[in-house]
């Protein structure tokens, strides 16, 4: 039976991992030309004693959708001998699943072309091209948020203490020149992530980077923040308190991913 925090990180591959896969073919519209037309489900399902997980890819005239559960009818599936193998999967790492629907092969390689994009997110240096720095940082903003508050949902410790305790704050992150956004908002134990700017009302704590790359920097934890936050790299608009509270979970989800 999976561990707590074997599901913990499911959690996180699942639910705000994988949905990034929309993200990747809305900035990259020629790869997402080149799926015009396809249609399919891809379901990815880990075994359990407890009740297997599971979420798919499901295609309909080209155009994606991220569902979390288990199909009636997939066309492709991807079974995990257990959750631990799926989560090492996902992370980048040794881990071969059992495929069902080989002969789907046009469904099969585009379903491995997204999750070879996705693996953006976990490189440890940057990309060399500007646009891929620019999508890494994107991926990466709108996955700290909706991985927070899926770990929230799903009981984890210190973040749903911290969440059930909170008025109603937004917390915020983005990078200057760029319309790079994402926010997280929580009230009494409920919490919702949102991507762009969160105009309802000013950010109780909001993560302003100077720049695409000042951005990476502190993300792939290359710039130390005292010498970031002296150089304005980081700037922490708000209670510098919560901002470390707000960072450490940031540093959660991080771990659960990798």
């Amino acid at each position: 039976m999976a561990t707590q925090n074997e599901l913990f990180a499911s959690t996180i591959f699942l639910k705000a991992a994988l949905p990034l896969t929309k993200v990747i073919l809305e900035y990259r519209p020629k790869m997402a030309a080149k799926y015009k037309g396809l249609n399919g489900v891809v379901q990815f399902i880990a075994k359990d004693e407890a009740g297997d997980i599971g979420a798919y890819l499901q295609f309909t005239d080209g155009v994606l959708d991220v569902k979390y559960g288990i199909h009636e009818k997939p066309d492709i599936v991807f079974t995990f001998k257990d959750v631990k193998t799926m989560n090492a999967f996902f992370a980048g790492k040794p881990a071969v699943p059992s495929i069902k629907g080989l002969t789907k092969f046009k469904l099969l390689m585009k379903a491995v072309n997204l999750l070879l994009a996705l693996k953006i997110i976990g490189r440890k240096t940057p990309p060399k091209k500007a646009e891929d720095r620019e999508l890494m940082v994107r991926l990466m903003l709108y996955l700290l948020p909706l991985g927070i508050s899926q770990l929230n949902k799903a009981g984890h410790p210190e973040i749903s203490k911290f969440c059930k305790k909170s008025p109603d704050r937004t917390f915020a992150w983005s990078v200057n020149g760029t319309d790079i956004a994402s926010y997280l908002r929580m009230k009494a134990g409920n919490s919702k992530a949102g991507r762009g700017k969160y105009t309802r009302s000013k950010p109780f704590v909001e993560f302003k980077f100077d720049s695409v790359d000042g951005a990476l920097g502190i993300l792939l934890q290359t710039t130390d923040m005292i010498e970031a936050s002296i150089n304005r790299v980081l700037v922490i608009e708000g209670s510098p308190e919560y901002g470390k509270e707000i960072g450490s979970f940031m540093n959660t989800v991080g771990q659960l991913a990798s």
